[in-house]
């Protein structure tokens, strides 16, 4: 049973991720599932969970009668209502705040939706449709690009503008959208997002603008003062963040080639050389005996290794493209990266509901999914061990071309006497929430992108 009190809206869905934790008598951290983060602490035998965005706070206990519920409840509120200032340990985290906290000389200056939203949607049967007709592959495809790319704020406002608290966005010098400010909430106004329908499979449907204005409002907003952001429908301020520039760039590890930018190339028979995907298999994998290609559809990343002496899984995600700092890539590598932490501590049963796929050859070419073990079977015990060992270590990689560590130190060190340019903010939490988020899962992130 779960007993939850909330002061704030309910999500319509969400997917809960159930990791096994830390042996510590108290875990806190974060899980991520369908755009949606919590905040969860662990004592003992009982397991908290908190949403930021909608003040929902949820108990996993086992049956109760109902003046239990409502005692419960009632004790609750009086604990949030006598709560004192954070300790210094969740201060060293990104902490939520009121908009009636940000400086009125602090503006949005960028936005980027998460298009994984879009993608998991489509994932689990919804349907795109506009004027009364299904979206065709083209149009899709001609969406998500819109919702991949970074949508930035028009600055200065008009006067008219100022009055009515907007914030006009363009992609490419035209405009997509604003930004509309309320008293405790972001809304976000796109006329072609508004166009586009989604239909359920249970028969009912809303827009897509209303998808990213749900309560979780899949995006992030960077401004001007960077170590404000607002993302799931939160603002959220960082104090440590620009002060963490050199450590998230010793994250970086510079051994992608220049000239490796295009993510899936092949020959019909394997991954090539020069592609994202072959420096997965030639390369960063090297330490793992155990490896399987799990790209495509419903992937929990684009490979899993395994290193069955070191007692280590990593997932592998890889992003193409070839800009120095590149925000719209890595939000969406990342977005893919943190939604699927949970997975990194699967079940025998999980990894068994795999097997028909991985026993397979990936997208129709003659390239098998197992890239190296004995077989199938074999990954699946050596993942199980790897898991349940002492010493087990997770680990989460992000391969990507669309970053160059050299450009990124560059920009990084320009933060300190200009206003940054928002790719780079957007960069620098992105960095930092990957890295926090990682943490919270027990996984050691790691990026590598050009030099």
């Amino acid at each position: 049973m779960i007993l939850a009190a909330s002061r704030g809206l309910k999500r319509r869905s969400h997917r809960e991720i159930v990791r096994r934790g830390l042996t510590d008598e108290i875990e806190i951290g974060q899980e991520r599932g369908s755009g949606l983060v919590q905040s969860f602490l662990r004592h003992a035998d009982q397991a908290w969970r908190i949403s930021p965005g909608t003040g929902r706070v949820a108990l996993a206990g086992g049956r109760a009668s109902i003046p239990e519920l409502c005692a419960w409840f009632a004790g609750t509120c009086q604990e949030i209502d006598g709560a004192t200032e954070p300790s210094d340990f969740l201060k060293a985290f990104a902490h939520p705040i009121s908009l009636v906290e940000l400086p009125l000389n602090v503006e949005p200056i960028s936005l980027q939706l998460d298009p994984t939203a879009l993608d998991e949607l489509l994932e689990n049967g919804a349907t795109l449709r506009t004027d009364n007709r299904d979206l065709d592959d083209t149009e899709i495809e001609a969406l998500r690009q819109l919702v991949r790319e970074l949508w930035l704020v028009t600055r200065p406002r008009s006067i008219g503008d100022q009055k009515t608290n907007i914030w006009r966005m363009t992609l490419n010098t035209s405009e997509v959208g604003h930004l509309v400010m309320h008293s405790s909430k972001i809304s976000l106004v796109c006329k072609r997002l508004r166009e586009v329908e989604v239909a359920y499979e249970d028969g009912t449907s809303e827009s897509l603008l209303q998808v990213f204005n749900s309560s979780g409002q899949p995006f992030r907003l960077s401004f001007s003062e960077p170590t404000y952001s607002y993302a799931m429908g939160q603002l959220f301020r960082d104090h440590r963040l620009l002060g963490s520039r050199q450590n998230l760039l010793q994250l970086l590890d510079a051994s992608l080639p220049s000239d490796a930018d295009e993510e899936k190339g092949d020959d019909g028979q394997r991954f090539a050389a020069t592609s994202l995907f072959g420096f997965v298999v030639d390369r960063a994998s090297v330490r793992d005996d155990l490896l399987v290609c799990e790209d495509m559809g419903t992937e929990w990343a684009d490979f899993v290794g395994v290193s069955t002496i070191k007692h280590r899984v990593t997932f592998y995600h890889c992003k193409g493209g070839h800009v120095d700092v590149g925000a719209s890539g890595l939000h969406e590598v990342v977005s893919q990266a943190t939604k699927n932490l949970g997975y990194l501590t699967a079940s025998s049963a999980e990894l068994r509901a795999r097997a028909p796929r991985w026993n397979g050859n990936w997208s129709k070419r003659r390239i098998a999914r197992l890239q190296r073990g004995a077989s199938v079977d074999s990954f699946i015990d050596g993942f199980s061990k790897a898991v349940v060992a002492p010493q087990a270590t997770r680990r989460v990689t992000i391969v990507t071309s669309a970053l160059c560590k050299s450009a990124l130190a560059k920009a990084f060190e320009n933060l300190d006497h200009n206003e940054p340019p928002p790719s780079v903010v957007h960069v620098l939490w992105l960095l930092s929430a990957f890295v926090d988020q990682c943490r919270a899962a027990g996984a050691v992130p790691h990026i590598i992108c050009r030099p």
